[in-house]
């Protein structure tokens, strides 16, 4: 009958079979909307797979616990005890499975089944006279080879579930939940299935031997980022849903709740009733529990409101909140942590880094940012011992137009009385002036230091002034220097060490330098030299170079002697290396960085490469680490058609992981081969993902046969024919696998300069 026709009887009414069945269709068709109208399907209740260790303590049996679920077309599928789990239900699971076993999916389904109840003496002699329907489950193991149901009957045309919608408007969206109320549901008799997953169980089988259920892994793996096999298991099972646009608080509250909960455990009230001892502070929704939002969060005419457990502010509220309309005509975005009475400080607002344990959660906090409810602030600690106390250095930016500089911890203060630009941590004077550096030209109206009568009353005449003597290096003070204008000098200017003196002379062209060795290094024109008089570069070393905190050119640069570079090298233009450099001739490079090319006519040893330009190299490259590269990885040789015309380009094969192959060529005896792989081969690669591909192969009209591989175990794999034709065959074999000496390798990552470091 038509599923949208109600039955209705009249009196004298001859009723059939056909009327009493309708009648309960009917019931069971509504039954079956409302189940997938204002739900979605699945599980509801129980249908866990309960593990129980056997006395061997290495196995287990499983039996599923009963439950109740709803598939696809509205059908309940009820379990009222346990069912064990046998392992002749794995009878398809014959292969050989790793020590660990393999996870093996399982799912229920509904099933019904004609009953002959009908009393001897009240049968008829031929047709079916059954007048019960038995309606019960059935088991099913492992990855259903069409998918885990069938599909549904549209206005006549059958349709995949998650389709429904776009059957008719196809810009309709998906239905990933797969309910469809409005189907044309199978009825009594119909075969069409629907798999209700429920959980896995581990799966061992070795050899002959009888299959067996093993414990769920829930290790995590040797390097613990595995996946657990509850937290697989728990990601398969589906539950069933609600389907509503609105739910309505029967009693003024929606509790949102696990129900293995304990209900008298968890901090609910019910909603007060308002009066003037009682102001109203009811919560329409309570989360009893974490709450995860997937997108946005909009708090409209609200605040975020922080209470204890209880739900208690306890004198300390601690909100944060939007507020229009300041004194500025803008918006707010307020932090309100202690109340304005009674300040005393223990209250802060805090921004730092956080102690997380190995479960995840949040332990103390490590405070860069402090704000106490007296009004200090401390930044770089949880201590303000002033309006603003700066724990640490401080940075100014923009100095020179450059980046950001850190101030010591210790720094001089710079402040200006209207009068004098002081350079000091004390107006008074009573600590002395450590000293002041700039590193360009001091551009003043005067600077006096020390004064010319031994006090602050002359500041000088727009000069800077030394009216003591300056001594750098030493206590010694053997001269002094007074700056009387530009290109003006008296006195000279002495730096002593113990092995050597500076000098310079008084005179307007020459910078010198005495070494007590007699060697000298003259600074000439804007040329600097070091052990040459004679420089023909801007810098020009006579001899070896080491530089220990880092190296940087514009220019064309040669190395002619040994060179030691202990830190980053820059290079903006070409690199030109006439001498071998590795760490056995003093020259080792820890950073380089060439946008204008490299070449080097000998071996270069290089923990990190980055060179804008063509690397040419004419002897080995040899590197300890990984090679990164953003383009392809060729290799070019002469052609071997065409040598002087043409190049023969390849590029290497790529994929996400570090894998190795070997290939080969084998033939059957009497329908069965072994290969052995090299005596390595375990020691090098992973236990897992390994994978075998044969391909037969035949010379004439021969009879071929179709191959099969074990799986590699002990350094070797069987192959043996799954059809009849040729017990010789003859078989080119290929097998791949993953390393087991480097770490997974890590395909996404974060697109900034340092991922090719890593």
């Amino acid at each position: 009958m038509d599923q949208s026709q109600r039955p209705v009887f009249f009196e004298g009414q001859y009723l059939g079979a056909a009327d009493l069945t309708a009648a309960v269709l009917y019931e069971h068709v509504q039954t079956a909307r409302h189940a997938l109208g204002a739900h979605t399907w699945g599980i509801a209740i129980g249908l866990d797979l309960f593990e129980r260790t056997l006395p061997s303590g290495t196995s287990v049996d499983v039996s599923l616990l009963p439950g109740v679920a709803w598939d696809g077309y509205g059908n309940a599928v009820v379990i009222t005890s346990p069912v064990k789990l046998g392992v002749d239900a794995f009878a398809n699971f014959q292969t050989d499975t790793p020590d660990g076993g393999v996870l093996v999916k399982i799912w229920v389904r509904y099933k019904e089944a004609a009953t002959p109840t009908t009393p001897a003496g009240f049968a008829l002699c031929s047709g079916d006279t059954s007048n019960r329907i038995a309606e019960s489950y059935a088991i099913v193991v492992g990855d259903p080879p069409k998918g885990p149901h069938d599909s549904i009957t549209l206005a006549g045309r059958s349709v995949q579930p998650d389709m429904a919608l776009q059957l008719f408007n196809p810009d309709e969206p998906t239905l990933y939940d797969e309910s469809v109320p409005f189907q044309q549901f199978p009825e009594s008799g119909d075969k069409r299935r629907w798999l209700i997953p429920v959980g896995m169980v581990r799966w061992f089988k070795q050899g002959s031997q009888p299959g067996t259920f093993l414990p769920r892994d829930d290790s995590g793996g040797s390097d613990g980022l595995q996946s657990k096999d509850s937290d697989q298991i728990r990601a398969f099972r589906q539950y069933l849903g609600v389907v509503a646009e609105s739910v309505q608080a029967a009693d003024g509250v929606i509790r949102l709740r696990d129900r293995s909960v304990d209900p008298t455990r968890v901090h609910f009230q019910p909603p007060r009733i308002d009066d003037a001892a009682h102001p109203p502070e009811n919560d329409l929704v309570w989360v009893e529990g974490n709450l995860r939002v997937l997108g946005d969060a909009r708090l409209l005419d609200g605040a975020l409101d922080f209470r204890t457990d209880t739900g208690d502010r306890k004198g300390v509220p601690q909100v944060l909140r939007r507020v229009d309309g300041n004194k500025a005509g803008g918006s707010d975005l307020q932090v309100l942590f202690a109340a304005k009475d009674g300040a005393s400080g223990k209250n802060a607002f805090s921004a730092g880094n956080v102690n997380v344990d190995s479960t995840g959660a949040l332990k103390e906090i490590v405070p860069f940012l402090t704000v106490r409810d007296n009004g200090l602030t401390c930044v770089g600690g949880d201590t303000p011992a002033a309006t603003l106390h700066v724990a640490g250095d401080l940075a100014i930016d923009k100095i020179s137009g450059g980046a950001a500089r850190a101030l010591p911890a210790h720094a001089t203060l710079i402040w200006n009385d209207g009068s004098w630009l002081w350079l000091n941590a004390n107006q008074d004077q009573s600590q002395p002036i450590p000293g002041v550096r700039t590193p360009g030209e001091f551009a003043c109206g005067s600077l006096n230091v020390g004064g010319t009568g031994g006090n602050w009353s002359d500041p000088g005449t727009g000069n800077a002034w030394f009216s003591g003597s300056l001594g750098i290096g030493t206590n010694t003070l053997d001269a002094s220097v007074v700056i009387q204008g530009a290109n003006k000098h008296q006195g000279k200017l002495w730096l002593f060490r113990n092995d050597a003196d500076f000098e310079y002379d008084g005179g307007d062209d020459f910078l010198y330098v005495f070494q007590n060795n007699g060697n000298v290094t003259a600074f000439l024109g804007g040329k600097f030299g070091f052990g040459t008089t004679t420089p023909t570069a801007q810098v020009h070393v006579s001899g070896n170079l080491q530089v220990d905190n880092g190296f940087s050119t514009s220019g064309t640069t040669i190395f002619n002697g040994a060179c030691t570079f202990k830190s980053t090298v820059t290079c903006e233009q070409s690199v030109t290396l006439q001498q071998t450099l590795t760490s056995s001739s003093s020259a080792q490079f820890t950073d380089i960085t060439a946008t204008g090319g490299l070449t080097a006519n000998h071996s270069t040893i290089s923990s990190w490469i980055n060179v804008g330009d063509d690397v040419n190299v004419s002897g080995d490259v040899n590197v300890s680490g990984d090679v990164n590269v953003s383009g392809s990885k060729n290799f070019a040789i002469p052609h071997p058609k065409d040598a002087t015309g043409q190049w023969l380009v390849h590029a290497a094969i790529e994929g996400p992981e570090a894998a190795v192959f070997y290939r080969g060529e084998s033939c059957l005896h009497n329908g069965a081969a072994t290969v052995e792989l090299p005596d390595y081969f375990e020691a090098l690669t992973c236990a897992q993902q390994r994978t075998v591909q044969l391909t037969p192969r035949y010379e004439g009209d021969e009879p071929v046969s179709a191959l099969a591989s074990t799986s590699v175990r002990d350094g070797r794999f069987h192959v043996r024919a799954i059809t009849p034709g040729n017990a010789e065959q003859r078989f080119y074999w290929e097998v791949k696998a993953v390393r087991s000496d480097l770490p997974p390798l890590q395909v996404e990552r974060v697109a900034d300069a340092s991922f090719m470091r890593s």
